[in-house]
């Protein structure tokens, strides 16, 4: 954890536009997980469950190859776990490193 939030903490010196795409990047990941329940309750339709699966398909088709390569083809059943677990690390720490200035690196 220390890690991370070194690395979030020097996200400050970053030029804006690469904060702003790493912003979209993460912020578009956490909208997706939550338009699963979200597009059920308010729609009653399962549209968000459809997006989540489409982009889980693609992750497949890109990540199955350098899995197989680094011998952790394994993993791919914990694909959209360890997505979820990266996503609530990302939306815990990175903030607290934005804040927060690291006492030892």
């Amino acid at each position: 954890m220390r890690q991370k939030l070194r690395h979030s903490s020097a996200g400050r010196f970053y030029g804006r536009r690469i904060q702003l795409t790493l912003l979209l990047f993460h912020a578009s990941n956490l909208l997706l997980w939550l338009g699963i329940p979200f597009l059920r309750v308010f729609s009653g339709t399962w549209y968000g469950a459809g997006f989540f699966a489409v982009r889980l398909i693609v992750q497949r088709a890109v990540l199955r190859q350098p899995m197989r390569d680094l011998l952790a083809s394994d993993l791919s059943l914990a694909q959209p776990l360890l997505d979820f677990v990266y996503l609530l690390y990302n939306t815990l720490l990175a903030p607290l490193g934005a804040v927060l200035k690291p006492k030892r690196w």
